[in-house]
């Protein structure tokens, strides 16, 4: 099995088949068409916002395993403008939120029923530091 599929694999089992950001059940892609479901490995720090060393950027405490649908949708975010996005849009539920602290304009930003430390401040954070409290929070 290729290090990608069996990271995957792990990632899969280690969030419950479940999509990082909006929880819904994912698959594992298949070949040909691809699927709305499909899982995929998002970075919390983009790729493109990177600013550390481009070998570490794809590291396990940098991804999260999610649908497509919200790895296309979230595109060059941070997870918490990402979150902040949705949840503008009413796209979270109202049921099992945990809050985080509100940015500097005073909107809430709200996760459905995930551990949330490793989001707090990740936006003003250097990457290093984002890293570092990721590490220390998502297996």
């Amino acid at each position: 099995m290729q290090h990608k599929a069996r990271r995957r694999k792990r990632f899969f089992s280690n969030q419950k088949g479940r999509c990082g950001y909006c929880e819904d059940g994912m698959r594992f892609p298949e070949s040909g068409k691809p699927h709305p479901l499909d899982a995929t490995f998002d970075h919390l720090i983009p790729r493109a916002r990177w600013q550390g060393d481009k070998g570490s950027r794809s590291r396990n405490s940098n991804l999260v395993l999610c649908c497509r649908d919200c790895n296309e949708a979230k595109a060059n975010m941070t997870p918490r403008e990402f979150l902040r996005a949705i949840w503008l849009l009413g796209q979270l539920p109202d049921f099992e939120m945990m809050m985080l602290p509100s940015p500097p304009d005073g909107i809430p930003i709200c996760l459905p029923g995930q551990p949330t430390a490793w989001l707090d401040g990740a936006a003003e954070m250097p990457p290093q530091e984002v890293m570092a409290s990721v590490s220390s929070t998502v297996a």
